[in-house]
Formats: C-alpha cells, structure tokens, sequence
C-alpha cells in the first residue's frame, strides 16, 4: 500500500504537467478554432436585430421559414417562441456546434493516440510516465477545452442581454453546456475511437462517421416528427434542452446527458492496454488473384 501511495504521488503532478505540455502545444490550434466560432456566437445576434428590428418583421421571418423543409433539415424545427433568442441557439449555434465538434475530434485525437504515433508515447513512458497518466492527461485537456467552449458560448450570447431581453442567463448557460456536452461526446468518442482502433486516421474517420450518423438521426427526427430521437443524438439533445423556450424541466435532461459523459469516460480511465495496441484487432483483407 505504501508503494501504490507513492505512485499516485508522483502520477498527479505528472498529469498536472502533461496537460500543461498538451494545452501549450495546442494553444494556436485553440486560438484559431475558438476565436472565429465565439465571435459569430457574440455578432449573430446582433445581425439579426438589425436586419429585423420589430416584433412584426421577426415574426414574418419565422412564418415565411415555417413553410419550408430547407431550414427544418439543416436547423431543426422551428422554435417557439421565435424571438432573437431562440433564433441563435437555433440556427447560429446548430453550425457552431458541429465545427466544434471537428475541432475536439482533431483535438481528442492528437492529445490521445497521436502520443504514440509521433513516438512521445514511448519517450514519455521511458522518464517513468505511465500509460494511465497519458490517458488521464488526454481526457483531462479533451474535457477542459469542451468546458471552454461552452462557457466561451454562455458569456458570447449573455453579452447580448444589453441589446434584447431575450438572452436571459438562464437560457444562455443552458445554450453553453449543451454546446459544452455536444463538444465533450465527441471529443470523449474520439480518444474510445484511438483506443479501439489503434490509430489516428481510424479514430477521426469513426469519429467522422459518427457526426454524419448522429446528424442524419437529428435531421429524421424533426422532418418525420419523432422528439424521441433527439434524445439518441447529441445533435437533439439542444433539442430536450430548449434553451430560452421555457418548457419544462431544462436541466433534468442536462443531468442524463452529463451521465452519459461520465459512462463513456470509464473505459478511457480503466481499460489498460500496452503501448501501439489496439482493442480491436482487425482482420487483413484477402485479396485473390
């Protein structure tokens, strides 16, 4: 017990440093993904009241789009109220949150499997780093950086509270950490997909495919009007939330999805497996002559 005392002693401070290594290896990578995509959260708003700045002209914008299937595939169904609000989560934010979920793949990959293919992996194990360190640091930055995100998307949409009482904080902190929980899945996917699959270009290709099935599950949900699927993508789980929309318990669904995170983190923690291994083992393809 002593030993196992001392180990975790000394694995602490080295997770401590090699999240510190990852985040300053990765700052321009951050800066250039988080930069531009909070800045369209914190202007969109403000574009869209100037070009509707009554009460009429928003709500002819919201029954001219209510006819149309364009807007129903690429946002989801129209929210009500329709205001400026509402607007934002439902449209801005739907981009937004597919780019960051490009960002955290890339991300989740590189801090994760990426070690061993550049060959720091072994470097690192070869100084006394364990391989529970380096997977603790990777879930640790992946989860910090979704953390960022959704707070950078709560103080962006707030900051318009001045120019339309629509942006309640309430509403703003539920828009960021369904942002935060979008973010997280698939950066959390994409070290499970590392880990499985064994390398970097397998798990962002999984991760990938994952986008475009969760994608695709939201679109079927809200053009055949199954709510139910929401809850299967998290695509659809802004959806449950409904931010600004005031309906219901909006953080009884918050707390299942945050469940669903923690469920998917315990593998990365406690599955152990040896340096360049994978969790599933492929077959080689036969090819005849």
């Amino acid at each position: 017990k002593p030993k196992a005392t001392k180990t975790n002693n000394k694995e602490g401070p080295a997770v401590l440093n090699l999240i510190q290594i990852h985040l300053r290896t990765h700052r321009f990578f951050l800066l250039a993904w988080l930069t531009p995509l909070v800045l369209l959260a914190a202007t969109s708003p403000g574009t869209y009241i100037k070009s509707y700045p009554d009460e009429g002209s928003l709500a002819a914008v919201g029954a001219s789009m209510r006819g149309t299937l364009g807007p129903v595939v690429l946002y989801g169904t129209i929210p009500e109220p329709f205001n400026y609000a509402t607007w934002t989560s439902w449209k801005t934010i739907s981009w937004l949150i597919i780019l960051a979920a490009i960002m955290i793949i890339l991300l989740g990959s590189s801090v994760s499997r990426g070690l061993e293919e550049s060959g720091q992996a072994e470097l690192l194990q070869s100084n006394g780093i364990s391989a529970g360190v380096l997977r603790r640091a990777a879930l640790t930055v992946t989860i910090l950086t979704s953390v960022l995100w959704g707070v950078l998307v709560t103080i962006s949409l707030w900051a318009n509270a001045g120019i339309s009482n629509d942006f309640t904080a309430n509403g703003s902190l539920l828009t960021g950490y369904s942002a935060f929980l979008l973010t997280c899945f698939f950066g959390l996917l994409a070290i499970l997909a590392g880990e499985a699959f064994g390398s970097v270009r397998a798990a962002r290709q999984a991760s990938f495919l994952a986008i475009l099935i969760t994608f695709s599950t939201r679109v079927i949900a809200d053009v055949y009007d199954h709510p139910w699927l929401h809850w299967l993508t998290p695509f659809g789980w802004v959806k449950v939330v409904k931010p600004y929309q005031h309906d219901g318990n909006q953080w009884l669904p918050t707390i299942i999805f945050t469940i669903v995170l923690l469920l998917m983190s315990i593998p990365i923690i406690v599955v152990k497996r040896d340096l360049h291994s994978q969790w599933v083992r492929l077959r080689p393809r036969k090819y005849r002559a």
